[in-house]
């Protein structure tokens, strides 16, 4: 069995990956989630491509012109957009 973060895994499945105490053994556990998680995987892919200050600083800056300009900051924040296309997450815009 594949270990660690390089483990295929499908839409319906994340991971947790731990190292026991007593033996030093890698361990990696699969669990279901209740849905695709296709919007939130968009989202640590836009943060693994630009790194984590700049997207949350890109993030924040997103949010804050959303905010400013439809009330909301989901409905013109670039981020959320590009997530949404991935997975129906209900934003009324």
């Amino acid at each position: 069995m594949q270990s660690g973060p390089a483990k295929i895994l499908t839409d319906t499945q994340s991971w947790a990956h731990s190292t026991c105490h007593e033996t030093g053994d890698s361990v990696t556990i699969v669990m279901a989630l209740p849905g695709p998680p296709r919007y939130k995987d968009r989202h640590a892919t836009q943060w693994a491509v630009l790194g984590p200050v700049p997207f949350a600083l890109m993030y924040g800056a997103a949010s804050g012109y959303s905010n400013l300009t439809t009330g909301n900051y989901w409905c013109a924040n670039i981020f959320e957009i590009d997530a949404s296309l991935a997975g129906d997450v209900g934003y009324k815009c």
